[in-house]
């Protein structure tokens, strides 16, 4: 795509935060995460490849972190209960 076509898109915001932005083109169906300097332009299908990717990395990173911390914290902690 040249910048004459990509000027003339219709970009719709997907979502924003203080990382980037993600845009989605309504003309030429391509999404564009942009993070501070780059930008990466995907077509639908491999966004919600990478979007699947990410929230298995995800998931993997809070098991991960959880085994750390449960790691971390004294035994006894972890074989208290509390009876009233």
């Amino acid at each position: 795509m040249d910048a004459k076509n990509r000027q003339s898109c219709a970009h719709i915001c997907l979502g924003s935060n203080s990382v980037g932005d993600v845009t989605f083109c309504t003309d030429c169906g391509v999404v564009s995460v942009v993070l501070q300097y780059m930008t990466l332009r995907l077509e639908a299908n491999a966004f919600l490849e990478l979007d699947a990717l990410l929230g298995s990395a995800r998931t993997r990173l809070l098991t991960l972190a959880q085994a750390q911390v449960d790691e971390l914290r004294p035994h006894s902690w972890q074989s208290e209960t509390h009876v009233h």
